[in-house]
């Protein structure tokens, strides 16, 4: 399963935690609430129960009927007076003489005074005993009152939370998302940054923020580990440079006298060939240093150089055609060009870097094209200028193909048959096309031959706005 991201992990963990908060929070209110009602009600009941307690102390033993009536007068004020009533231990009912059906089961003995709920006929009661003197006789006061309303209360507030609960979750889920995303708007920030910094310049660094925080650590330890790889490439492509300066003169030397004795008409057939194996590695390791100068960038030309000129793409490949013509000749492989219609516009760049290019992947199709095979050459104009080299070549396979651009890679020498080069002719055609913003990319299959596109952007058309503010 594909790993969730940072932002969608943290709206969980928030989304999770609020739930509980909220489901913990309403489970605390409603036993409060319900502890609040039984509260009040008892506070209700005992004032009730003191309001009969005073006209029963204040009464004489003997006359009840008059007792009797003054707890009438009382009751009938009293919010659910009806339901009050006065017992002896036994059950007999003192007051009043006519007990209203929902209590008349309720009896009661309490030495104390006793909150207790009921269940009569189905409806649920809280009812109040306090032992009480009635007329001179030990009895019971019972002040009851239903519960219905109470819980009524207690399941809209239950409704409520049921309701309420998936609602904050939601919004509180939507809150943490747009909040993480919020908070890691920044670090999208620095990863573009850090996407923008290239081996061609390290000379860019992070924006550091001003809160002294991860994040601004986190960019000061970028920008320290960027200054350090900056140092380590130039010293790197430094050494290169001075490695092939120096190494020029030596391998010239070497060439130079090989030559020299190969014209010795009194050497031996074995020395001729000893001398010319010597030139041959000579050429090679003079193409070598040659690159490795063009790869540590010391020859390399800015955008803005004067030696940006109008190049005729059309006219150049004609041209190495005819260079190539005797080779191709000497392999029976034909060579296709296509003939642009209309004229293809100039390309305005450096004429000895698109000439470099293109003798590379052309070089690259009559190598490894066999004997009778063909090459054909083919333009397209649209927003960008494109031209496709197609051979009919061996191919290359798939597991190659993301390799073929790194430094010194060759493919098997032994299913290729090839010895010749050192495998950094793409990369430098690569490195080339990436200086001009181009780009190359190369399409093969085994035994049926390869593609190799060379894109160019709008901005090197020679004429367009683009080319113009390149130039300057």
């Amino acid at each position: 399963m594909k790993p969730v991201s940072i932002s969608v992990r943290l709206t969980a963990w928030y989304a999770g935690v609020s739930a509980l908060g909220f489901i913990t929070f309403g489970v605390v209110m409603w036993f409060v609430l319900a502890r609040s009602m039984i509260s009040w009600k008892d506070r209700t009941l005992q004032m009730r129960a003191s309001r009969v307690e005073q006209v029963l102390n204040g009464s004489s033993t003997g006359n009840v009927k008059a007792l009797n009536h003054r707890l009438e007068d009382v009751v009938e004020v009293l919010p659910e007076g009806e339901w009050i009533h006065i017992v002896k231990a036994d059950g007999r009912v003192l007051y009043p003489s006519n007990v209203p059906p929902a209590v008349s089961g309720i009896q009661s003995a309490c030495k104390t005074a006793l909150y207790r709920d009921h269940v009569v006929q189905r409806e649920r009661f809280r009812e109040l005993c306090h032992p009480v003197t009635y007329a001179g006789e030990q009895a019971f006061l019972l002040v009851p009152s239903p519960l219905s309303e109470d819980r009524i209360l207690l399941r809209i507030f239950t409704l409520g939370l049921y309701r309420m609960v998936p609602i904050l979750l939601l919004v509180a889920s939507t809150g943490g998302y747009l909040l993480s995303r919020r908070a890691l708007a920044p670090v999208d920030i620095v990863i573009a940054e850090a996407k923008a910094i290239t081996a061609d310049d390290l000379s860019k660094r992070l924006t550091l923020s001003a809160a002294d925080d991860q994040l601004r650590r986190l960019g000061v330890e970028w920008n320290s580990l960027l200054s350090r790889i900056e140092k380590a490439m130039i010293r790197i492509s430094q050494f290169t440079a001075d490695a092939s300066h120096e190494l020029r003169s030596p391998v010239a030397f070497i060439r130079a006298t090989a030559e020299y004795h190969l014209g010795d008409p009194d050497l031996t057939e074995d020395l001729k060939d000893t001398f010319r194996a010597i030139v041959d590695e000579s050429c090679m390791i003079t193409d070598l240093l040659e690159n490795l100068l063009l790869l540590a960038g010391t020859e390399a030309v800015e955008s803005g150089s004067p030696q940006m000129v109008p190049v005729d793409v059309d006219a150049l490949v004609t041209e190495l055609a005819l260079r190539f013509a005797p080779g191709l000749s000497a392999q029976h492989q034909q060579l296709h060009i296509q003939t642009p219609d209309p004229p293809l516009p100039m390309l305005r760049m450096n004429a000895g870097h698109l000439r470099r290019v293109l003798t590379t992947v052309l070089e690259n199709a009559s190598k490894y094209t066999p004997k009778a095979g063909c090459i054909h050459v083919t333009y397209a104009v649209q927003h960008s200028l494109q031209i496709s080299i197609a051979d009919t070549g061996i191919g290359i396979a798939a597991e190659h193909l993301d390799r073929i651009f790194d430094r010194f890679f060759r493919v098997d020498q032994v299913r290729t048959g090839m010895k010749e080069g050192v495998g950094l002719g793409l990369p430098i055609a690569k490195q080339l096309m990436e200086q001009y913003h181009g780009t190359i990319s190369v399409v093969s299959q085994l035994q049926k031959g390869t593609c190799v596109t060379l894109t160019f952007p709008a901005a090197l058309l020679h004429g367009s706005v683009s080319a113009m503010q390149l130039e300057r």
